[in-house]
């Protein structure tokens, strides 16, 4: 059993090593600190859909 977690652990370090080694270093992914929305959208109930439109004109939100 001992023997088997080694094994894993050496060929786990070679695998992350020779990955590490053909990407040169990169990473695939861009590292961001906050995610921001692009667009949000606003749900209402078809009674105050209207007034909820009218709320947002007025506050300066574009319609879309």
């Amino acid at each position: 059993m001992l023997s088997g977690l080694l094994y894993g652990a050496l060929f786990g370090a070679l695998f992350g090593f020779a990955g590490h080694a053909l990407t040169g270093g990169r990473r695939d992914f861009a590292s961001r600190s906050q995610i921001v929305a692009a667009r949000y959208d606003v749900v209402a109930e078809a009674e105050c859909a209207e007034e909820a439109k009218n709320l947002l004109i007025k506050l300066g939100r574009r319609e879309g």
